[in-house]
């Protein structure tokens, strides 16, 4: 009897431990791919079928531009994805090799060409990283009264002292 239940507890303990390392893992996918979908005239289109593919495992997922011709797809692993595009009337277009990082949101507008769903276009990504260093020089210069409170604010927080110079 005491045998039984010590095996029942540890296979208790070892489902738990299975479901946290999969709720966990699911958790620390938190990227995303959004974007309008508009044809040559810049018009938006509502609609539209918009197919991802992660070029990695070959995972699809699907969904339909809104009123506004847009769309959204959350929670997605770091990866190369490739973002289809079609509604009757236009050419299909595919985006390809699309960097999708870590814990952040790519955006990836789409313009449609008139034209039948047999024509297909192809497009190459753009995949620019945060330029980190000019993001702080934007933050640490001194173009504006808000900036300079920003930097005198971080100054406090770190411990520093800065002595104001004033907004004018």
């Amino acid at each position: 009897m005491r045998q039984t239940t010590f095996g029942l507890t540890n296979l208790l303990g070892c489902l738990a431990f299975i479901v946290l390392f999969t709720v966990i893992g699911n958790a620390q996918f938190r990227a995303g791919i959004q974007g309008n979908v508009s044809d040559s005239a810049g018009g938006l289109v509502p609609g539209a079928t918009v197919v991802l593919t992660n070029k990695e495992t070959g995972q699809t997922q699907q969904t339909e531009t809104n009123d506004e011709g847009l769309y959204r797809f959350s929670n997605l692993a770091p990866a190369l994805y490739s973002i289809a595009v079609e509604k009757q009337g236009y050419k299909k277009v595919v985006v390809d090799e699309v960097k999708v990082d870590a814990e952040s949101t790519r955006g990836q507008d789409i313009v449609l060409d008139a034209g039948g769903i047999s024509e297909t276009v192809t497009i190459e990504a753009e995949n620019t990283g945060i330029q980190s260093e000019d993001a702080i020089g934007q933050l640490l210069g001194y173009g504006n009264c808000r900036q300079r409170l920003a930097h005198e604010l971080l100054m406090c927080c770190a411990g520093g002292f800065h002595r104001s110079r004033g907004c004018g």
